[in-house]
């Protein structure tokens, strides 16, 4: 059962997190651009065929830094995004029950 207290503070993290699951998503994208814009310029400086110059790409320390900021990105946006539906699951859970309340 979820409690009048317990759907306010649910609906407080919603509202307080806005703009954080915004920024994330921001940085998600923004590092995604980066991953590819990094293996495009490394590519293109690289001497070779296109297969050595796609493994040059691939295995510098600019590419493995942009991977990091990515999989942090990642992993940042999806934490807070599943703590938002885990909120809003809260919410529901609370309106299902003050409506068969209502009835009952």
């Amino acid at each position: 059962m979820i409690s009048d207290q317990r759907a306010s503070e649910a609906f407080e993290y919603l509202r307080d997190t806005t703009d954080a699951i915004g920024a994330a998503k921001g940085e998600l994208e923004r590092s995604e651009i980066l991953r590819k814009r990094v293996r495009k310029k490394l590519f293109l400086s690289a001497d070779g065929s296109v297969a050595q110059r796609e493994a040059i790409a691939e295995n510098s320390s600019e590419s493995e830094a942009a991977d990091e900021r990515y999989v942090e990105a990642v992993t940042a946006y999806a934490t807070l995004s599943a703590k938002r539906d885990i909120e809003t699951i809260a919410l529901d859970v609370w309106r299902t029950e003050s409506a068969n309340r209502r009835r009952g």
